[in-house]
């Protein structure tokens, strides 16, 4: 996915739950703390009826999107995030951790790989616990980041992010053909 001219977190985060390019959305810098007029997909979820919660380091999706989650928690860097999500038929799952790691030591480091041991664990485990056969699980990034940590510009291993799906619906493929020479490298 290419997550457009700002690989800043806050516009992503409104670009992946608007589906509006940052500039449609509003939301052009981190230090937009102003809630959007964009109707978000959790939003449009809790108008359906489905309960939608999230959990997170940050309270920024909630400044974003304060009427688009029945449940919200703060929780803290060391807590496994896909654990301490709150029940819901939407989750919004932002474990932060690899994102301030690469920030404090850089995409290359010893610490990143260790933090990205951490997420890979983290999820496998989420995997053993939901169906696939009715659940529908996607991973993805607001960006990424600099072999010295970083980003905010367009270099493609910063603004193009692997994003994975699995469930209903959804045909089982791996990277291949033009999928496969578009993805990042991995930087750890």
């Amino acid at each position: 996915t290419d997550v457009g001219p700002l690989s800043l977190s806050r516009p992503v985060y409104a670009t992946l739950s608007t589906g509006l390019e940052a500039d449609r959305a509003g939301c052009r810098d981190n230090g937009a703390a102003a809630s959007l007029d964009a109707q978000p997909l959790w939003q449009l979820a809790r108008r359906a009826g489905l309960r939608v919660s999230a959990v997170s380091e940050l309270p920024w999706w909630r400044e974003l999107f304060p009427q688009g989650f029945d449940d919200y928690r703060v929780a803290p860097r060391e807590e496994d995030f896909l654990r301490a999500a709150p029940p819901g038929d939407l989750q919004l799952i932002h474990p932060l951790y690899l994102d301030e790691t690469a920030h404090e030591h850089g995409a290359a480091s010893p610490a990143f790989d260790a933090a990205l041991r951490r997420a890979d664990g983290e999820l496998a485990a989420l995997l053993e616990r939901v169906d696939l056969s009715r659940d529908l699980v996607l991973v993805t990034a607001d960006h990424g980041h600099t072999a010295r940590g970083g980003h905010g510009g367009r270099q493609p291993r910063v603004a193009e992010v692997l994003t994975c799906l699995a469930g209903p619906g959804v045909r089982r493929a791996g990277l291949g053909g033009a999928a496969a020479s578009a993805a990042p490298r991995s930087s750890a």
